[in-house]
């Protein structure tokens, strides 16, 4: 009988610290994940001038940039989702660009670095 009424006290300490345990496990973990390291400060509105812009533009007239991605959903949504994209960017710079389905035999970062895309969006899985 003694036993019996040890399980309900149990039960009920265990129920009393779970919650302040749960809170100060969550909290050092919390406290693990941030970095005190000072962060650089970005302008989102500061952009390069005209100039060096233009140093960076395709040379030729016929010259179009790539724009891939990696493939999440079916490519005619995929498509659907970047061309208005390219279409501003068109309408912004004046330079042509064209979207470019990376075969999924081809890994995404292997078609930038051959220069067979100037940009790309990349998910986690790549």
């Amino acid at each position: 009988m003694s036993e019996s009424r040890k399980s309900p006290r149990r039960s009920s300490n265990v129920k009393r610290y779970a919650a302040p345990a749960a809170f100060w496990t969550a909290l050092i973990v919390v406290q693990a994940g941030c970095d005190s390291r000072d962060v650089a400060k970005i302008d989102l509105g500061e952009r390069i001038d005209d100039a060096e812009l233009a140093k960076m533009a395709p040379k030729r007239d016929s010259e179009v940039l790539r724009f891939g991605f990696d493939v999440r959903g079916f490519p005619d949504e995929d498509a659907r989702q970047y061309l208005p994209f390219l279409e501003y960017l068109e309408a912004a710079t004046g330079l042509r660009f064209e979207l470019r389905f990376t075969p999924k035999s081809h890994a995404i970062a292997d078609e930038l670095g051959a220069g067979r895309l100037q940009f790309a969006a990349i998910g986690a899985e790549t």
